[in-house]
């Protein structure tokens, strides 16, 4: 699991990309299935977080459709709360 971050002046097309990248791993189940197990060590260890749903971390609202699957959504971070 890693956690990126792109650094660019407005107009680049950093969110076109990382919804790009975001439409991706919400469709992959083995790193899905990573994720969750990821998580669930984290609860084990004693921290208080959520189960996301798909695997795509934003701090913007994302809705993904493919054919054959469910639709997907995002799991939504607050950068207040974050900073």
């Amino acid at each position: 699991m890693a956690i990126t971050i792109i650094f660019a002046p407005p107009g680049f097309g950093k969110t076109s990309l990382l919804t790009h990248l975001m439409n991706v791993y919400c469709f992959d189940y083995e790193r899905k299935r990573k994720m969750q197990k990821a998580v669930e060590k984290m609860l084990n260890a004693g921290f208080k977080v959520s189960m996301p749903e798909h695997c795509a971390t934003t701090n913007y609202e994302v809705g993904f459709h493919k054919f054959m699957y469910s639709k997907r959504q995002n799991y939504i971070v607050d950068r207040k709360s974050v900073v």
